[in-house]
């Protein structure tokens, strides 16, 4: 099979340009800057060790040269993103510009490891997951190593620098798919880790031409966090032997898009930060062979603030991608229902489907799943992880919560006790969550407070225990929501690695909502099982399933054989 040279993307969430080697490892070529489209910048001194630079208004590109200054944009063509409605439980529609990425060199070998799982494990979830084909007569093939795909050399030659492959069972059966010619449209579930992500930008990568200065691929995705990690953790170390130099544009609020249009080959973004590049005429996709929407449950779903992104995803899919001469991919851990019908009638056929039948399935069975009943006692919740805390000598973990206002709480009633930790959702500017962000996964901090803006898709392998402050609900309803109680818990466990989490019941209602999740993804019996408020019987268990985990770790980031 041949495909064009190409290189890859993911997502975040102003319009800044990034391109791929500024995240590879010491052997990679050293990054250089190139505004928009690819003009050649003035030189500047390069960045201190250990970082790369992911600032507003620059692009990134993969050639060995030295970084250089970004271009100046001072025509005043922010970006300017539709308003959501500024919730206490937020969805994540904040103003903000890209930090600046603090490259952890040691765990680069070790993150790339993570898109991938061990053969055991991969075994069992092929066995979980079901495939339509559009046309049933399609010959129906899986690749068991990277070479059997055909991928471009370049791109080839990047997966094996890492020293992997084999692929995970959702990127052997959904990549043979979506490189057939001609193109076919894909919706594709699969279990939280499992390495969905490299899944659609392999796919979308063989499909950009890097001799052509303009947009080949856009990737829309529904959090700010969630699109820097794809960039800097997926996209850019395996696009670093691209030639010429992959390109990428991501659009994030606040930024200055190029006067003379956006000319990288993938654009990244959120829904309303790449309508408004679209509305602007600053981003064209005449040329878009590849629109993936990733988390596209979260986007398409017609309720709350949700209704916005699906509208503006509408909107791209309809008013501004070439009619019939693209392929849509649609992923996510989760598809309810009726998203999943209006998932397929958006992506038109011909579509192919990988889904998980079985809602047992949804639920990671490395992770622990316990509830505490606070409900008879005197002990507050926030008195029990003050005590917990106290006595735990652990990695890292989250604790969510549902209002921005609890999260500040705890964060400062845990700093006042000498803990390292942090706080992360929407009332932050752009910066400040940057670099929240990339201090918890440099290990820095280790416990983080947030919202349901970082429920999805984000991992940070170190990430042991989750703890769920509030349960999971509709908005501001009592309503249980399993699908976000899903993505949160999904923080740990990943890649097949053991985790804990752990639910505080303090009323009836709470309890209520937890039995019904309880039942939703375990009909014949429960998941969940209840522990002691002692705080020490706790601190065993979790010290328990933190020793598995380093014993399951060779099998669980071995993701791919050894060349």
């Amino acid at each position: 099979m041949s495909h064009p040279s190409g290189n890859w993307a993911d997502d975040t969430y102003e319009l800044t340009a990034a391109t791929a080697a500024a995240a590879s490892s010491p052997a990679a070529p050293a990054a250089t800057v190139a505004g928009g489209g690819g003009a050649a910048p003035a030189p500047a001194p390069a960045p201190a060790a250990g970082q790369q630079d992911a600032a507003a208004g620059m692009s990134v590109s993969s050639s060995p040269k030295p970084p250089a200054a970004p271009p100046s944009m001072a025509d005043g063509s922010e970006m300017q993103e539709a308003s959501g409605n500024d919730k206490d439980n937020d969805n994540d529609n904040d103003s903000a510009k890209v930090g600046k990425r603090v490259t952890a060199i040691d765990a680069e070998t070790d993150r790339m490891a993570r898109l991938f799982l061990g053969k055991e494990n991969e075994e069992q979830a092929k066995r979980r997951l079901k495939i339509v084909q559009s046309n049933p007569n399609s010959h129906l093939s899986s690749a068991k190593t990277f070479h059997e795909m055909g991928l471009p050399p370049a791109l080839l030659k990047g997966v094996q620098s890492l020293g992997f492959e084999k692929p995970s069972a959702i990127q052997e059966m959904a990549l043979p798919m979506c490189l057939r010619r001609p193109p076919e449209n894909l919706l594709a579930q699969a279990q939280s880790g499992s390495g969905k992500t490299a899944a659609f930008c392999l796919a979308g990568l063989c499909n950009v031409d890097t001799r052509l200065a303009m947009p080949q691929m856009l990737i829309v995705t529904p959090t700010r966090e969630l699109a820097v990690q794809c960039v800097q953790e997926t996209l850019l170390p395996m696009a670093k032997f691209m030639e010429p130099p992959l390109e990428v544009f991501s659009a994030l609020k606040g930024t200055h898009p190029p006067r003379e249009g956006i000319r990288a080959h993938v654009v990244v973004g959120t829904p309303g930060s790449v309508v408004a590049a679209l509305d602007k005429r600053r981003l064209l996709l005449t040329h878009c062979a590849t629109f993936v929407l990733d988390e596209a449950d979260a986007m398409l779903e017609d309720s709350g603030d949700s209704t916005q992104h699906r509208n503006k995803c509408i909107q791209i899919k309809n008013r501004y991608l070439p009619r019939g001469q693209h392929q849509t991919l649609l992923f996510s851990a989760t598809f309810p229902r009726e998203v999943k019908e209006f998932g397929l009638q958006l992506a038109q056929s011909p579509v192919n489907e990988i889904s998980l039948p079985d809602e047992q399935d949804l639920v990671l069975d490395v992770i622990t799943q316990l509830w505490i009943d606070l409900r008879h006692t005197r002990q507050s919740r926030l008195e029990l992880i003050q005590e917990l805390y106290d006595v735990l000598e652990m990695g890292q973990s989250i604790i969510f919560c549902r209002t921005k206002k609890e999260a500040d709480l705890i964060n400062e009633r845990l700093q006042a006790q000498g803990f390292t930790c942090s706080v992360l959702h929407g009332s932050l500017d752009g910066l400040d969550r940057d670099a929240t962000m990339e201090q918890f996964r440099l290990g820095h901090n280790k416990v983080l407070l947030t919202t349901n803006v970082l429920s999805r898709g984000v991992d940070v392998p170190a990430v042991s225990l989750v703890v769920n402050y509030d349960m999971p609900t509709m908005g501001y309803s009592q309503d249980p929501d399993p699908d976000t109680y899903l993505h949160r818990i999904g923080r740990t466990g990943r890649f097949g690695r053991r985790g804990v989490a752990i639910n505080l019941i303090q009323d009836d209602s709470t309890f209520r909502v937890m039995e019904s999740i309880d039942r939703h993804f375990s009909p014949t019996g429960s998941m969940l099982r209840q522990a002691s408020t002692d705080v020490e019987e706790l601190e065993k268990i979790i010290v328990e399933e933190s020793k598995k985990r380093v014993e399951n770790r060779d099998l669980s980031s071995e993701p791919m054989s050894q060349n």
